[in-house]
């Protein structure tokens, strides 16, 4: 089951000093973390900002590209590939659909810049979120479980 996801904020990750954009689901709480390099983040910040450029970007040329051959991008879907994300983009032309490949980042600004729908596999969010699927009980299991036993002697019950 495909997804719905939208860029929830911006944030810098202090082990790697590296941009990165926190994607969330639209009708719920589980996040997907994308690094970036700072062109890439700047690429889709000002993409998620509205920020129009004398000289068009990348992706602005793509667009226009694929526009002035009859095609139309209907959607972007982020997928596990080799354990890192790609971006699959679906191009119609037509009645035929294509399908092409290109680094998330890409991905993430298309969809921002011509307001199409981003999607991401179910599978994908519980995998870079398997606490949030988990019961209340399984959590306190997980968190029981985790505590180093030697330490008991640290906890107050209140």
């Amino acid at each position: 089951m495909l997804i719905p996801i939208e860029i929830a904020t911006f944030a810098l990750d202090p082990g790697t000093n590296l941009p990165v954009v926190v994607l969330k689901e639209t009708s719920g709480n589980r996040t997907l973390m994308v690094t970036l390099d700072q062109f890439e983040a700047r690429t889709i910040a000002l993409n998620s900002l509205d920020v129009n450029q004398e000289l068009p970007h990348t992706i602005d040329l793509a667009r226009l590209i694929v526009e002035k051959m009859g095609g139309k991008f209907e959607k972007i879907i982020l997928e596990d590939r080799d354990g890192g994300l790609c971006a699959n983009l679906s191009i119609r032309h037509g009645k035929q659909t294509n399908h092409w490949t290109c680094r998330v980042s890409d991905g993430i600004a298309l969809a921002l810049r011509c307001n199409l729908s981003l999607l991401v596999p179910e599978s994908l969010l519980i995998k870079a979120c398997p606490e949030q699927d988990l019961t209340q009980a399984q959590k306190l299991g997980r968190t029981i479980a985790a505590i180093d036993t030697l330490r008991f002697g640290e906890f107050i019950i209140e």
